[in-house]
């Protein structure tokens, strides 16, 4: 009897990756992140850190303060991108094969099923292109903590980034909260 009840709530658990469901089961997200860029040798490339938002279905805010004083805003389909360190902002529509990794993170379960094979551990997902020449062959999702999130993406040359997300527990955004602020340059 305890082995057919510990098969039912098995068999009642989440299917696939527990941990991607409930990154994408979130409207929006934001927090701190730090970011590393590496060869395909493992070596520091770059490092950052700064703040971000993501809401769906296609908000995104990078907001890079150390070492640089950087912002990349998308909202629906345009991207602006601002440099306070250089005094340049640059403004670019943005296709849908140029959507960040988060699109698809935030994107619902059957675009991800439809774009990606999913290969789910206890405490990770790893999301692989069904495309192959996808400029992203992997991003794996891994929750390591109630608001701590590593997301690792491997491109074509083998680099990848690797970004640690610290979330704010419960948050609610608005399209307003990615509007692109006034610069002086």
């Amino acid at each position: 009897m305890r082995r057919l009840l510990f098969a039912l709530y098995v068999m009642s658990l989440p299917a696939t990756a527990d941990v991607l469901q409930q990154f994408v089961a979130r409207d929006g997200i934001a927090g701190q992140f730090s970011q590393n860029i590496l060869s395909p040798e493992g070596v520091v490339l770059d490092q950052s850190s700064g703040d971000f938002k993501l809401l769906k279905p296609h908000f995104f805010w990078w907001h890079i303060t150390a070492p640089d004083n950087q912002l990349m805003v998308a909202a629906d389909d345009r991207l602006t991108q601002i440099d306070w360190d250089l005094e340049v902002t640059v403004e670019r529509q943005l296709s849908d094969s140029e959507r960040s990794p988060f699109h698809w993170l935030l994107a619902p379960r059957e675009a991800l099923l439809a774009a990606f094979s999913l290969d789910a551990s206890d405490a990770a997902v790893t999301l692989t292109p069904l495309d192959p020449s996808a400029y992203y062959q992997r991003v794996q999702v891994a929750q390591e903590g109630p608001d701590l999130w590593r997301i690792t993406l491997l491109d074509q040359s083998g680099q990848s980034i690797d970004l640690t997300l610290s979330t704010l527990p419960e948050v609610t955004l608005a399209p307003s909260d990615f509007s692109v602020p006034a610069v002086n340059f």
